[in-house]
Formats: C-alpha cells, structure tokens, sequence
C-alpha cells in the first residue's frame, strides 16, 4: 500500500472517531474534516473567505473558532456545524448565539 493511500485510511478512521468521540477538540475535527475533503488553504478561502493564517490558527488550536467561521467551514467540508465542534464549543457558541 502506498504511504498516500495509508495516510487517506488514517484520516478517515480519525474522521470516524472524531463523529464518535465527543473529547476530539475542535481544532482537530477543522484539520481532519479538511483533509477528508483533501482541501489546501487556499481551496478554503476560495470556499469561504477564510484566509490560511486565520484556518492555521484555528486548526492548530491558537484560536477559537465563532459561528459564523462554523457556518462557513461546515458548508466547505460538507458536514453539520455540529461535526466540527467539540462539547465545550458547542455550548460557548450557543451561548453567544443567544447572547445576540
């Protein structure tokens, strides 16, 4: 088996866990979910007007992502807002949701 193709059945056994495991962070559901759709940063940004430092920063954990950057993402992967986030950004973002 190529390392290519290894490194596709990895991602997508992580995927799986991710759907499964509520204590797979946020930042980590943003990197695999991309890489599921074998999506470059710059194939994001097109998808959404999120730039690579901005998807850099949230996949590797250096940011919080908002709800409007969930929408956005979501729509790109191709997967419920809920898929990308954990339980803690789950709750912290319908709270500012209903903040509003």
């Amino acid at each position: 088996m190529k390392s290519a193709e290894m490194l596709m059945l990895a991602a997508e056994r992580l995927v799986d866990i991710a759907q499964c495991q509520p204590e797979v962070k946020t930042n980590e559901r943003l990197l695999l979910y991309r890489r599921r759709r074998k999506l470059t940063a710059k194939q994001v940004y097109d998808a959404t007007g999120i730039g690579a430092n901005r998807l850099s920063a949230l996949e590797s954990g250096k940011s919080e992502v908002t709800a409007p950057e969930v929408r956005l993402l979501a729509e790109a992967y191709w997967r419920a807002e809920t898929d990308l986030l954990d339980v803690d950004d789950r709750e912290r973002l319908y709270l500012e949701v209903e903040d509003e």
